[in-house]
């Protein structure tokens, strides 16, 4: 299913316990879907998020991290209406960078989601979306490979991703896709 979307994201982040194996990155967010190839009230979402990451629990650029993501429709009506609950997130992260360019940050991930019930949209064959019951169950690995770049005053992160779908009420195609983010720090 291609649909274009933008993603507003304001957060905080800030660490805690940094002297130690526990020392903890965390964020605390809110994130706007903008579906934009679908009317609002049919597609929009809104996410409330923490996000928690350890890179000193297994050190050698590994970095476990957990998740909570509870997402809802962002109008109440609509045929995502129904479309709310948790999400939790299992990953792991590799960071490394190249002797050559230190300046060019890699990362691959893996993640492992947890879907608690939170509705899908699906194109049926007809080319109509449809919301849908969703079962409580592990639905999908996403693995990607990213780096940061600072530019322009922010970061700027381009990588790709590619998801095996594992729970087809949530999705019943694995896909591959790329992406790119601006950030700025205040």
């Amino acid at each position: 299913m291609n649909q274009t979307n933008f993603q507003y994201t304001p957060y905080y982040k800030n660490t805690i316990w940094e002297d130690g194996c526990l020392m903890t990155n965390y964020v605390i967010g809110y994130r706007f879907y903008d579906y934009t190839d679908m009317a609002s009230n049919d597609a929009d979402l809104q996410e409330l998020f923490v996000e928690l990451a350890w890179p000193n629990l297994i050190g050698n650029g590994f970095t476990p991290r957990y998740a909570y993501y509870h997402m809802w429709n962002s109008e109440g009506s609509g045929m995502v209406r129904k479309f709310s609950g948790p999400i939790h997130d299992l990953g792991l992260d590799y960071a490394w960078t190249f002797e050559q360019a230190p300046e060019l940050p890699m990362k691959l991930s893996w993640d492992i989601v947890y879907n608690d019930g939170t509705g899908s949209v699906v194109n049926d064959t007809t080319g109509a979306y449809i919301v849908g019951p969703v079962d409580h169950d592990w639905s999908h690995m996403v693995w990607g490979l990213s780096t940061s770049i600072q530019a322009l005053g922010g970061k700027i992160t381009p990588g790709i991703w590619y998801q095996n779908s594992m729970e087809d009420t949530v999705n019943t195609e694995d896909e591959l896709w790329g992406g790119i983010s601006y950030s700025i720090s205040f």
